[in-house]
């Protein structure tokens, strides 16, 4: 494997990780929101002030698809991966992005 190749995988795996890590956050505010329109506020706990819930979750969703769409690219041609986590090649250049 050529160097280059090799740091194109290492950009990718890194920013793989990073949208691992923007996921969490994510799925823990989609899941909140399906809480909060089957049950309603009285599925959280009475400190969490019942306004504060769907902006909040609104706003982390919000931001974790503006990360997306920069992060979720391809380190050589800069397009969007697509919905795709694990893609061995870019579809839009054909660039290696995993051995």
């Amino acid at each position: 494997m050529e160097e280059k190749e090799a740091l194109v995988i290492a950009e990718f795996r890194k920013r793989r990780n990073r949208q691992l890590l923007a996921s969490v956050p994510m799925i823990v505010a989609l899941i909140f929101l399906f809480m909060l329109k089957d049950m309603g506020a009285s599925a959280f706990p009475a400190w969490i002030p019942e306004q504060l819930i769907l902006p909040v979750c609104l706003g982390v969703v919000g931001i974790g698809v503006i990360f997306t769409l920069g992060n979720w690219k391809c380190p050589v041609c800069k397009r969007y991966l697509g919905k795709s986590f694990a893609p061995r090649y870019c579809q839009k250049c054909g660039a290696q992005l995993q051995e």
